[in-house]
């Protein structure tokens, strides 16, 4: 049952030290380990989608209005942005991060004012509750943060939530 599935699989390491962090994985092979006839355990092999293991992301919320907020990227990526997932509503948003560049902005405009948008900044899909094609209403500036604490400005017509993921290199 653990080999020849399709797609990746949550993987979950019970480790005191690493707890609430999941890989995901593919298997390819499994084999049992016999020693003087008695099964002493299996060898798997497999794919892992990442080498970062995922944990508990950091969410954060602002009502309507304008708000600065602070979000801790608590990932392990040094060199490189995390790209958050943004779920709003109302006709329109704009999210500076002051952290990274205050010249640029992640920006929606004329949208329907009951809508509810998801935008995964790092796949870069964008969803609507009214199933209609968003992108033109999109500047198509991603949203990213830096690693660590990042000063954002919203500004926007409706609630947002702002989803960080958290990846970890742990080595076992």
């Amino acid at each position: 049952w653990l080999v020849g599935r399709k797609g990746f699989k949550p993987l979950i390491l019970e480790d005191d030290d690493n707890s609430g962090f999941t890989y995901y994985c593919n298997f390819t092979k499994a084999e049992t380990i016999w020693i003087n006839g008695l099964c002493h355990g299996f060898r798997l092999t497999g794919t892992l989608d990442s080498y970062f293991a995922r944990g508990v992301p950091t969410v954060a919320k602002a009502a309507a209005g304008t708000h600065e907020i602070k979000i801790q990227n608590r990932s392990d990526i040094v060199d490189e942005y995390v790209y958050p997932k943004v779920e709003f509503t109302g006709s329109s948003v704009s999210i500076i991060n002051k952290t990274d560049d205050p010249a640029r902005a992640f920006e929606f405009t004329g949208l329907d004012s009951d809508e509810k948008i998801i935008v995964d900044n790092e796949l870069r899909t964008i969803e609507s509750s009214t199933s209609d094609m968003r992108l033109d209403k999109f500047n198509k500036s991603w949203l990213r943060l830096r690693r660590g604490s990042n000063t954002l400005s919203i500004t926007s017509e409706g609630d947002v939530t702002i989803t960080c993921p958290r990846y970890a290199l742990i080595g076992y």
